[in-house]
């Protein structure tokens, strides 16, 4: 009897031993799935966010930070893959090639071809049948057909001085003042907003947001 006794809690023991390992895979299987849910709803909350505040540019008419905030959106679209965001994932596009077609337009009208093809094609790499695009790629393919032999280099054309990424620092600049402004930070603000408006004139945020600075320091 005690020999049998024996036999079982040795089989018994095997058995535990040999259904651990899958129990463990089983819960290690289980866990993981759970942290990349929690990873891609993070993810979509950023998503909704930069989608968001790109449409408050957009609508600001502060095209470049705009499209700069879009282009966030799509690296997050890529990173949480097919997981039922669906319409951000449409919205997002949309945005993008908005944005970015809107630029290439001001691009042509500039004279600079070459940027106005890049920014294009940009949109066309993720929005192949975006009419508007292949209209405006044909243009500027064109374009440049004619001028053959009449433009510069692109070697010297890549001397330029920066001026898109300049602008978008600069749109940087003046969200980070409005920040500080709404939490009460006035000098640091003027500070930010003061060099957004140095390396963007154009930029009118810069230039209202400092209004806001002098019309809140006078009523302290």
């Amino acid at each position: 009897t005690s020999m049998t006794k024996s036999a079982v809690t040795s089989l018994g023991l095997a058995l535990a031993f040999a259904i651990t390992p899958l129990a463990f895979a089983q819960l290690s299987a289980s866990q993981a799935a759970q942290e990349e849910a929690v990873r891609r709803q993070e993810l979509t909350i950023r998503l909704r966010q930069a989608l968001k505040e790109a449409k408050e540019l957009e609508a600001k008419g502060e095209v470049y930070a705009a499209a700069s905030m879009y282009e966030e959106a799509w690296r997050l679209v890529q990173r949480i893959g097919d997981s039922g965001t669906e319409l951000e994932k449409q919205e997002t596009v949309e945005g993008f090639s908005r944005t970015y077609l809107e630029l290439a337009r001001r691009d042509y009208s500039r004279g600079r071809y070459e940027d106005a093809r890049l920014r294009v094609e940009r949109v066309l790499r993720i929005d192949p049948r975006n009419v508007q695009a292949q209209k405006q790629m044909d243009q500027v393919q064109k374009t440049l057909k004619e001028l053959e032999g009449r433009l510069p280099s692109k070697e010297i054309l890549s001397q330029l001085p920066d001026v898109e990424k300049e602008r978008v620092v600069a749109a940087t600049m003046v969200q980070d003042g409005k920040l500080l402004y709404e939490m009460g930070k006035l000098d640091e603000a003027e500070s930010k907003l003061r060099q957004a408006a140095k390396m963007d004139p154009e930029n009118r945020g810069a230039y209202y947001y400092l209004k806001l600075v002098e019309e809140k320091r006078y009523t302290r």
